[in-house]
């Protein structure tokens, strides 16, 4: 209902999620590596459009109902259109998330900067989007930066199938509920937030044989 079930299955669906898919595995496979561990940051390679288009269009799946907002209309804009490569205005950072819960939080108001209330008494929030997909964490903005993560927009170069080399440091381990909970910060978000998506994976039964 937000961005129609072609465009869902023909352009996210078999073209976005499997790049999508595959970051994730890459990433997995080079955490649990004993030789790279002791590394601060590994480097991966992908297609970070589709990888943005990719975060852009589950944004958009989550709200359920076609939205109107501005950011609705700015992520329907760059997730349709081919000849767009990075979206306008908007930034997309990520960070390292080893936990199992799979989260989209839409629209919701957080400090630009945690914990410097002298900042946010002058007007510094901003208005973040949140998608975490084991075991990357993404946040999707239009500030321009947010607590030091690393930006994923910045590698989208002239076309939607470019490959570049993203760094995932291995040392900057979040806490599951961050950026949305914490001491230093705090959320605000209207009726949508309700309409966000929460899961756990089921454990897989192990087979016994007789």
């Amino acid at each position: 209902r937000t961005i129609g079930s072609n465009c869902n299955n023909a352009l996210l669906g078999a073209k976005c999620d499997p790049v999508l898919n595959e970051l994730a595995t890459d990433v997995m496979l080079l955490i649990k590596t004993n030789i790279l561990l002791p590394q601060a940051t590994i480097h991966v390679k992908t297609k970070p459009a589709l990888i943005c288009r990719s975060i852009l269009g589950h944004m958009l799946a989550a709200t359920g109902d076609f939205g109107t907002s501005k950011i609705d209309e700015s992520f329907r804009e760059y997730v349709l259109d081919d000849t767009i490569v990075a979206p306008k205005g908007i930034r997309v950072f990520y960070w390292l998330y080893p936990y199992k819960s799979i989260k989209i939080i839409r629209d919701v108001a957080l400090p630009q900067f945690r914990g410097d209330w002298e900042d946010f008494r002058r007007g510094g929030v901003g208005i973040f989007s949140i998608m975490k997909y084991p075991p990357l964490g993404y946040l999707v903005t239009r500030s321009d930066s947010y607590e030091g993560l690393d930006e994923l927009t910045q590698y989208c170069r002239n076309n939607l199938d470019d490959e570049a080399d993203i760094p995932v440091r291995l040392s900057d381990i979040k806490p599951e509920y961050w950026p949305e909970a914490g001491e230093d910060t705090f959320l605000m978000g209207g009726e949508g937030l309700g309409n966000g998506v929460s899961a756990v994976p089921r454990n897989k039964r192990k087979r016994i044989n007789e």
